[in-house]
């Protein structure tokens, strides 16, 4: 007979690992990023509910045929204003695929705020109850670095502050560039920085140039010494990199012309980096594993989730929310790499109470062995001919 505590017990230590490794709030590191009001909030049924899906609704229908745009639903008491802004260097069909995203994960990231604003890969979506339209904001600026340092960071520093603040100029005061720039300088005759800077279409030309400035006096903060950044603001963005990320290239497929020359500090990030983000597949692997254990068990004994909850743990583990876990740990090891969610998408769903989530189809390993009564299950016990993912670790 399955002893449920064991595998209660179990699982608590795979979501205690996912606790270490931060994998419940993973939107620091990954797209999308947020700020919630938290101050006020709206009611379901209301007229700003209603209002705020007017304004969505009609940011998306403008997102295929413009980067830039702001809207409004204007009555006494629930106003609600809104813009978007998509980076200039992507077409108009992932302009609107970027912002259908964004109209979605600000409803789940800020459920019933008055104010919020998301920032997804490439564009930006913004609403609030008071107008904010032509008006600079650069209060909570998110910095975000390259987590690959420099060799030089003086040197590279000063040529990241001039040739931002030349795009700047140009973004900011000429009428053809529309508040958007690009630029690509060599830097010690090996690399080429290739930079970005852009406002929302809102802003009159010195609020366009204090914005950016503003945005390129938190770089120190955040992201000195770092061969790339990114600065999000509710009116403007900027970023830089040693590749030219705005053509379609990423770290990886980027040449390298200092490969081989890494210095032992970034082979240490690099490592500690690469072993953090196996040792987090693994436990996610390990978590389904033990969630299909559980599933096969309740199928079998025609059982209630309920009752797989650890004793110890029943006054300050809620139902519906263990099997949330239980429904988000099976989603990510669907046998279909594609229907499996990212894992910014699963913090979401963590936040979320709103959120209806798909049914998980059938995982691409078989969990443990089942005697003819079905009464027994070990997580060690898989066979050889069980086909269990493989991982595998490769360190350049």
């Amino acid at each position: 007979m399955i002893q449920l505590q064991s595998l209660s017990r179990t699982i608590q230590v795979v979501l205690l690992f996912f606790s270490l490794f931060g994998l419940f709030n993973l939107t620091f590191a990954d797209p999308p990023y947020n700020i919630c009001s938290n101050t006020t909030n709206y009611t379901a049924d209301s007229l700003f509910q209603y209002n705020l899906n007017h304004v969505l609704s009609n940011l998306i229908s403008n997102a295929s045929v413009s980067k830039f745009y702001n809207d409004s639903s204007v009555n006494d008491t629930d106003t609600v204003y809104g813009l978007f802004m998509c980076l200039g260097y992507i077409t108009n069909e992932n302009c609107l695929n970027c912002i259908t995203m964004a109209s979605q994960d600000i409803l789940q990231l800020c459920p019933y705020d008055t104010e919020a604003v998301v920032w997804e890969e490439v564009c930006h979506l913004r609403y609030s109850n008071q107008n904010f339209i032509g008006h600079l904001d650069v209060t909570g600026n998110i910095g975000k670095d390259n987590i690959i340092n420099i060799s030089e960071p003086k040197q590279f520093d000063s040529l990241v502050n001039v040739t931002l603040s030349n795009l700047t100029k140009k973004a900011a005061f000429d009428p053809s560039a529309n508040k958007y720039a690009t630029g690509e300088v060599t830097f010690l005759d090996s690399d080429t920085l290739y930079a970005l800077v852009q406002c929302t279409g809102d802003l009159s030309a010195d609020d366009c140039s204090a914005c950016l400035q503003a945005a390129i006096k938190d770089i120190p903060s955040c992201c000195y010494a770092s061969r790339g950044a990114r600065v999000l603001s509710r009116s403007c963005y900027l970023r830089y990199e040693l590749y030219a990320f705005y053509e379609g290239q990423t770290e990886n497929s980027a040449p390298d012309p200092n490969k081989g020359k890494r210095t032992g500090s970034q082979r240490k990030i690099l490592v500690t980096v690469s072993l953090s983000i196996v040792s987090a597949s693994l436990a996610v692997v390990s978590l389904g594993i033990c969630l299909c254990c559980f599933a096969k068990k309740v199928r079998n004994e025609r059982g209630n989730v309920a009752e797989l909850i650890d004793p110890t743990l029943t006054d300050s583990c809620r139902p519906d929310e263990f099997s949330l876990y239980i429904h988000i740990g099976l989603l990510c090891v669907q046998q279909d790499a594609n229907d499996r969610p990212t894992m910014s998408s699963v913090a979401v769903m963590l936040r979320s109470e709103t959120s209806t989530l798909s049914q998980p189809q059938r995982p691409p390993f078989s969990v443990g062995r089942f005697g003819a009564d079905d009464n027994s299950c070990s997580v060690n016990g898989v066979t050889t001919s069980d086909a269990f993912p493989r991982v595998v670790v490769s360190i350049m």
